[in-house]
């Protein structure tokens, strides 16, 4: 009973996120296109854009991107060509000049190099996580499910034994594990007291 009332508050808050998304933007983007804007340049002048694009070229100083079709020159305050190299991604947001400028309001770059990390930590992630996953679950393919496994991975010290450090206790007191019936066994055969 518990489950299907989150899944129905889940729903409910799915389709509140989607009728709120459809009335805030009413279908439109909230920023004009880059390929509407080169199409109609003269009739976008002054608006605030928000662009992604790649950096093209520099000239004397400026960095000059291009999004879609479009070619643009960004001023001040300028990515500074030291920061950016050509072929790099950058998402920009400012307004439209004439000459084909863009007042730059803020902007964010991200290299070749950036992308390789953010894919090379997230490939990594993804294994580490399918690792953990299949070191405590197993595929049951007859029943097409995912069942516990029923051996325990884990080896725990036990310091229930005082003995065990003073006299040269060997290291059957020191390591255990959980049989299938619940009861401790050591590592080296035998049961174990407690």
């Amino acid at each position: 009973m518990k489950r299907g009332g989150v899944v129905v508050i889940l729903l409910l808050a799915l389709t509140a996120g989607c009728v709120g998304y459809g009335i805030q933007y009413n279908g439109s983007e909230a920023y004009v296109d880059s390929n509407e804007i080169n199409a109609n340049y003269q009739s976008h002048i002054g608006e605030s854009v928000h662009l992604w694009g790649q950096v093209v070229a520099e000239e004397r100083g400026a960095v000059l991107i291009r999004s879609g079709d479009l070619r643009i020159q960004l001023t001040e305050p300028n990515p500074a060509t030291s920061d950016v190299q050509l072929g790099d991604s950058i998402q920009v947001y400012g307004e439209l000049q004439s000459d084909r400028k863009l007042t730059t309001v803020s902007y964010h770059t991200q290299s070749s190099d950036d992308l390789q990390y953010m894919y090379t930590v997230s490939v990594f992630g993804i294994l580490l996580a399918i690792v953990s996953f299949f070191r405590r679950w197993r595929v049951d393919i007859t029943n097409i499910r995912f069942e516990p496994r029923e051996e325990t991975f884990c080896v725990r010290r036990t310091l229930s034994s005082p003995q065990s450090g003073k006299e040269g206790g060997n290291k059957k007191d020191n390591f255990s594990h959980a049989s299938d019936d619940g009861e401790f066994e050591s590592d080296f055969g035998g049961e174990r007291d407690g």
